[in-house]
């Protein structure tokens, strides 16, 4: 996956370089007519020449820094994308949900939605249809732009449950569980939760493995009145994985 770590905190040349401080600027001339390019042109009618010559530079100098055209415009998703997160998170993550405030902050997130999208549209709109049609690069920008507001939002909507906490699943999807009392003899008991790391979605057999080793290890540590025989839990599957950013397995067992 491409991060800001890779392409905007330490910006390499083609050829792995470190620019100095007048490569730096080429360097992002060249990103700001690429991006102005991208809002009034086809992704796929732009040209390195085009470019090259909008930003007073040759082609050869766009080769110093960007191997394509596809590169340049995969530097400017991920700084988006990276932004968009923290900025959308924060966009909901710091409003009063409150029944009292409620319908305002609702009103003012579903705004500054739109005003980002507004904002990006040329990008987002480049960065789906490659993601569309299977490049994993643009996929997973997109993955990590909707990771931020979709992990506030699930805070917001759902409650966090301590452990030792009852429950009864909807749907086999943990974020859709009900409350429920122990003694139901389809309750669960909620021992806790943990993240899987980044990275390609793993497949199903191989969380299970992760989840029968880290579930009993957070189950232990937990000192919930649970079966421990029964331990298990609930994981992403590929699709929330992939397009919601969900990485939580919540680890359950039944209570005695």
């Amino acid at each position: 996956m491409v991060t800001a770590a890779d392409e905007s905190d330490e910006p390499r040349a083609a050829d792995g370089r470190v620019p100095g401080r007048r490569g730096l600027a080429t360097r992002q001339r060249l990103l700001d007519v690429t991006r102005q390019m991208v809002e009034t042109s086809s992704y796929r009618d732009l040209k390195v020449v085009d470019i090259a010559r909008s930003a007073d530079a040759s082609p050869a100098t766009f080769y110093q820094y960007f191997s394509d055209v596809e590169s340049a415009v995969l530097v400017l998703a991920a700084e988006m994308a990276e932004t968009g997160a923290t900025e959308l998170h924060d966009l909901i993550a710091s409003r009063s949900w409150d029944p009292d405030d409620v319908d305002e902050t609702a009103a003012t997130v579903a705004d500054g939605f739109i005003d980002f999208w507004h904002e990006h549209a040329s990008l987002i709109r480049v960065m789906d249809l490659a993601a569309l049609e299977g490049d994993e690069r643009f996929r997973d920008l997109r993955t990590w732009l909707l990771g931020g507001p979709n992990n506030a939002l699930q805070k917001v909507v759902v409650p966090e449950l301590e452990p030792g906490t009852c429950f009864r699943l909807g749907d086999s999807n943990f974020y859709l569980a009900d409350p429920a009392d122990c003694a139901d003899a389809d309750a669960l008991m909620f021992v806790g939760n943990f993240d899987l790391d980044d990275g390609e979605y793993p497949g199903e057999d191989a969380i299970r493995e992760i989840r029968s080793v880290e579930c009993a290890r957070v189950f232990a540590e937990s000192g919930v009145a649970a079966d421990p025989t029964s331990v298990s839990g609930t994981f992403p599957g590929e699709r929330d994985w992939r397009n919601m950013g969900q990485r939580t397995v919540a680890c359950d067992a039944t209570p005695l």
